[in-house]
């Protein structure tokens, strides 16, 4: 099978699963589900395990010649011998989700030898799925939801279904941009050069933060702390296909499914205001 028209089945198979895993979630959402701490005191809880045990069902069985990386499973270093990689985050945002709050997704992606090749984002209480192939561009479509939610980026929009392909912002400059970034990763210390004039904002998921990048509602996403494969593997390859670039705070191109699966930070948007942060780390 030609390389395009396999992404473009992964895709298809990913799609599938995320929809499958976030109608899952939806059945423990704002109703008290079981939840505990695990390592670093991060939050996980019933529904993250029921999604994960779901999609690895769905995906592996359909592709047992994959690789396998998930936060919600134990490490299997098997998969470094693998060329295709499933990466998974069974419920990005946790603490949003337990909160009952919407904005958590389901985040599936496929790399092959380091690079995203087909990636969904999709995010059951806000009705949204984000996907992408590469050199497919990428594509967001909404359905009419029960829980709708908005903020200063994200104002309310009419109740349709919707769908299209989405485009990065054209912005070139991070200095007066809206640009997802907290306040910790303002510190001075943190920049050679002064930090962005920017207003700090936040979503609680990664995965979604890059799709809001992809998507144009915002020009870029910046974190200075170290960020593992599956929060941004997907919406990596979103920012991509939809026009703009990612890099580590070190400046190069992030490389998936390494042995610790972790990365010295995330930068994404355009790639002219990605190339100004860079400058000033």
């Amino acid at each position: 099978m030609p390389a395009h028209e396999r992404d473009l089945a992964d895709l298809a198979l990913l799609t599938e699963a995320a929809i499958a895993a976030g109608s899952l979630t939806l059945r423990y959402f704002r109703r008290d589900p079981e939840h505990w701490s695990k390592y670093g005191g991060s939050p996980v809880s019933e529904a993250d395990h029921a999604s994960d045990a779901l999609l690895r069902e769905m995906l592996m069985g359909a592709r047992p010649g994959y690789g396998w990386l998930s936060e919600e499973s134990e490490d299997d270093l098997n998969r470094l011998n693998r060329s295709r990689v499933f990466i998974v985050d069974p419920i990005d945002g946790t603490r949003a989700f337990l909160r009952g709050e919407p904005a958590y997704g389901v985040s599936v992606a496929v790399v092959e030898d380091g690079l995203p090749v087909a990636g969904v984002v999709h995010m059951p209480a806000r009705g949204e799925t984000y996907a992408a192939a590469l050199g497919g561009g990428a594509t967001f479509e909404r359905q009419a939801v029960e829980h709708p939610v908005a903020n200063e980026f994200d104002p309310p929009e009419p109740l349709v279904i919707a769908k299209g392909s989405i485009q990065v912002s054209e912005r070139k400059q991070i200095d007066g941009s809206k640009t997802l970034i907290t306040r910790p990763n303002l510190n001075p210390d943190l920049w050679r050069r002064t930090p962005p004039q920017v207003a700090p904002s936040h979503r609680p998921s990664l995965a979604w933060r890059l799709c809001l990048v992809a998507k144009g509602r915002v020009d870029a996403l910046v974190t200075l702390r170290g960020t593992f494969d599956w929060d941004v593997a997907a919406g990596a390859l979103m920012v991509s296909e939809a026009g703009g670039v990612s890099r580590t705070r070190t400046g190069e191109a992030p490389v998936f499914n390494t042995p610790d699966a972790h990365l010295p930070g995330f930068i994404s948007g355009p790639k002219a205001l990605v190339d100004d942060v860079l400058s000033r780390l």
